[in-house]
């Protein structure tokens, strides 16, 4: 491992460990547009890192295919001029239905 490779490593886990909760960070990005998908270990990690980064309350998304999932989520766009950028918190799946909010 060479040093820039190191330094990115660091890097990317320090940015990590400032998110308690987060288990990883993916980021595409393209000439239009970027995601950021930030994935949290828990409910309350998608709550407290929504509420730490300013993306609002999180929300309860389903999906449906033999059975019904859900998971937490929280999600911003802006657009800051060069194109969007949307960063979304999501938490673990789970089966049944989801609580009453």
């Amino acid at each position: 491992m060479n040093t820039r490779v190191r330094g990115l490593a660091v890097t990317l886990f320090g940015i990590l460990g400032m998110l308690p909760g987060a288990t990883a960070i993916t980021v595409h990005a393209f000439g239009a547009w970027t995601y950021i998908l930030i994935t949290a270990s828990t409910d309350a990690a998608v709550r407290a890192i929504s509420h730490d980064l300013g993306l609002g309350a999180p929300q309860i998304r389903r999906s449906r295919m033999n059975q019904i999932i859900w998971w937490h989520r929280a999600i911003t766009v802006w657009a800051p001029g060069h194109g969007e950028i949307r960063i979304e918190v999501a938490g673990p799946h789970h089966q049944g239905s989801p609580p009453a909010e």
